[in-house]
């Protein structure tokens, strides 16, 4: 028996290529609505409740979204009640960015590039006068280049190393030749990986996003609300991303094929986590970047959400199963390696088990002891 969401999420065979393309176009047309529906929602909290935006007041008070309340807010809810500090949190957290909160991103944004590229950068290169997206590009290849080598080199290290015995007993692992093909294809792809977060940090500046800079601007009980609203949106986006990258054959041969040479356990190394087409990679992590548009989030945590996939994609190629439920670890995705029609999830497996397509590893079930 299917539930309804998997029958919605069926047609995943090739002879239903067509089908596949048109569900993949229909999830991606309301995704794509998703950013008006909300932003209208804060518009209309905010006329309803009376509450006008800093920059509309004129107001020069800094913090982020800051809001001025006038005395109509309190209408309908009585003053302090829990609803009412619900919607007001609502109507202020769906507010376009003020003034003042750009000026804080971008501070922070300066603060990042003096930290990464005065670190990486001889005194004599004056990164100062570069135009702003060259100075983030940079900052961010310097920093996802350093964590995808460092990592991955210290990953593969000790997996095959020390703990080779411990982790994969008798079984093959990677040769070095494979490693190091699956490092130039990550290497390749780096510069334009590093680009998203350019890209992102520029339209955020701008003020079309809904991110804030401080974890205080909402307080931190929305700030692990928002959190988790965020996380479910990116697992969601990911897992369709993923599996749109199967299901529609042009773009699995065109893009995702290039990933799945590594079909074998003694091919998947640490080093296989960015070893994409890098247009396969920046669509597998744009519903990072698409969720700010709808979602309150905190910046700072985006980034290092956005960075620390770097670290996911290595641990999920390691073929070491943790046996961590519900996390969609290495014993899932190797699966996914071997049959490519199951296990698209990204961090978690709820996406795949509610749309049909899980599926859990055989793992050996310890003998009971006899007295």
């Amino acid at each position: 028996h299917t539930t309804p969401l998997q029958s919605l999420a069926m047609a995943t065979k090739p002879h239903s290529k067509n089908v596949a393309t048109t569900r993949v176009a229909m999830i991606a047309i309301k995704v794509l609505l998703l950013p008006f529906l909300v932003h209208a929602i804060g518009r209309h909290l905010r006329a309803h409740l009376g509450i006008q935006l800093e920059d509309e007041a004129g107001a020069t008070m800094g913090g982020a979204n800051a809001t001025q309340v006038t005395s109509s807010s309190q209408n309908t809810f009585a003053a302090g009640s829990l609803a009412g500090k619900a919607l007001e949190l609502a109507a202020r957290s769906l507010a376009p960015p003020s003034q003042s909160t750009l000026a804080l991103l971008r501070e922070e944004s300066d603060w990042k590039n003096n930290l990464i590229l005065g670190l990486c950068l001889p005194p004599s290169v004056d990164f100062e006068s570069w135009p702003r997206f060259m100075k983030s590009w940079a900052r961010n290849f310097v920093a996802g280049l350093s964590l995808y080598l460092i990592v991955g080199g210290l990953w593969a290290a000790v997996c095959y190393g020390p703990l080779k015995k411990a982790f994969y007993g008798n079984t093959p692992t990677p040769s070095g030749v494979d490693m190091a093909k699956q490092i130039w294809v990550s290497l390749q792809a780096m510069p334009l990986y590093t680009a998203l977060p350019a890209v992102c940090e520029a339209i955020v500046e701008r003020g079309y996003t809904l991110v804030y800079p401080r974890v205080d601007d909402f307080g931190v009980g929305a700030f692990v609300l928002f959190f988790v609203v965020y996380l479910t949106s990116v697992e969601f986006g990911v897992y369709w991303m993923h599996r749109s990258l199967h299901d529609v054959k042009s773009a699995y041969g065109l893009l995702h094929k290039t990933h799945h040479i590594y079909n074998k356990e003694h091919t998947l190394s640490p080093f296989a986590g960015l070893a994409f087409n890098p247009l396969d990679g920046i669509l597998q992590a744009v519903p990072y970047v698409w969720s700010l548009f709808f979602i309150p989030t905190h910046y700072l945590t985006h980034e290092l959400l956005l960075f620390g996939t770097a670290i996911w994609t290595t641990n999920i190629h390691d073929c070491i199963d943790g046996a961590c439920e519900p996390i969609m670890g290495a014993g899932y995705h190797l699966l996914h390696h071997t049959n490519y029609r199951t296990n698209y999830g990204h961090y978690l497996t709820y996406c795949d088990r509610i749309f049909g397509s899980l599926e859990v590893p055989k793992r050996e079930i310890p003998a009971k002891k006899t007295m």
